[in-house]
């Protein structure tokens, strides 16, 4: 049935059924009673439990890539100007070449 759905169903809900139907039941009922986790509903139980306020803990609405990371401890900065003194880049961060007219 789980791979007929493409959901997992649970092994109790599984073992207390005698039918198929019951199963399909109760897994609609499990999956009512559960709550997404959206960012919303995730910053309302931070705050609760006060886990927003301590220092060590970010809370961000989107997943952080490797790159938002980097640009986070700095490493990007870093990067940039090695690959720019070595000649493999064009410009360094934020600054515009000024066009030149012939």
């Amino acid at each position: 049935m789980s791979k007929l759905t493409a959901q997992r169903v649970s092994d109790s809900i599984i073992t207390s059924s005698t039918t198929i139907g019951a199963v399909f039941s109760a897994q609609k009922a499990f999956l009512k009673k559960t709550n997404r986790l959206n960012p919303v509903i995730l910053h309302d139980k931070m705050d609760k439990n006060g886990i927003a306020q301590l220092s060590n803990v970010k809370i961000f609405d989107v997943r952080q890539t490797r790159h938002d990371n980097d640009e986070d401890l700095g490493r990007k900065k870093a990067i940039v100007t090695a690959l720019y003194t070595n000649g493999l880049i064009e410009r360094p961060l934020k600054k515009k070449i000024p066009k030149t007219t012939t």
